[in-house]
């Protein structure tokens, strides 16, 4: 029988997210990020059901899309996409 090594998922992907707040000479060039906010693991409690998110915006956006995706406590899949002008 041939053997076939299947990989699992991949790892958790990184992003840089700049901090304004605090004074850097990283801060100084221009912020052309494609993804401005990337957090893979969002929990919600049972009682209020929303996060509030902080990010900083890059210099060239004028419109975002935002991405949802997850799935509930039950394993439903959920995908949201909605564009914020």
């Amino acid at each position: 029988m041939d053997h076939a090594l299947l990989t699992g998922y991949s790892p958790a992907k990184e992003f840089y997210s700049p901090n304004y707040l605090v004074s850097s000479p990283l801060n100084e060039a221009e912020d052309l990020r494609t993804t401005l906010y990337w957090k893979p693991y969002v929990l919600t409690d049972k009682d209020n059901k929303k996060v509030t998110i902080e990010f900083f915006n890059n210099d060239i956006t004028k419109k975002m899309r935002v991405v949802l995706e997850g799935f509930n406590e039950d394993g439903k899949l959920t995908h949201i996409e909605q564009l914020i002008q």
